[in-house]
């Protein structure tokens, strides 16, 4: 069943009580936190949620979540905290031995999409970190500061 039978048992129990104590005032807020937008989209299918914590699946490298789950995201309020925007290591590093890629050594076909932007002349260099701000401004930044994707300052 793997992350789809969590996901289940977590919309059958989990989300059920957290969605009582946000209806109880317990709570003012719920939310999830995945590496797999798809996992988003569908728990917003099946309930309501306040948040979301995308981990490595809205970055330089990886951007298919902008097709329909951010739009989505932004039409229905639903506030993104985007977790892992290095893909654990290769967009703070660059190419450099031993960059890793989702936890693994980089392989060849991420080094060069790497290589890549970093050859990209519109953003300066050193400032990896920042351009996934810059791409899309529905975007949460990364300064600590907390926004929702529709507010962020421009």
């Amino acid at each position: 069943a793997g992350n789809r039978g969590h996901f289940e048992t977590a919309m059958k129990g989990g989300y059920k009580a957290l969605d009582e104590l946000r209806a109880s005032g317990a709570v003012k807020a719920i939310g999830l936190g995945v590496n797999e937008w798809q996992i988003c989209e569908d728990a917003m299918d099946r309930g309501r949620w306040d948040v979301f914590l995308l981990a490595g699946r809205y970055t330089l490298l990886e951007q298919q979540s902008l097709d329909s789950f951010l739009p989505r995201c932004v039409k229905e309020g639903v506030s993104i905290v985007i977790g892992g925007a290095f893909n654990s290591g290769i967009l703070a590093t660059g190419t450099v031995e031993g960059a890793t890629y989702n936890y693994a050594p980089a392989p060849p076909e991420i080094r060069a999409k790497v290589d890549a932007i970093d050859r990209d002349e519109a953003v300066a260099e050193g400032s990896r970190h920042r351009r996934v701000e810059l791409r899309d401004d529905r975007a949460c930044r990364l300064d600590g500061r907390r926004y929702r994707i529709d507010r962020c300052p421009q």
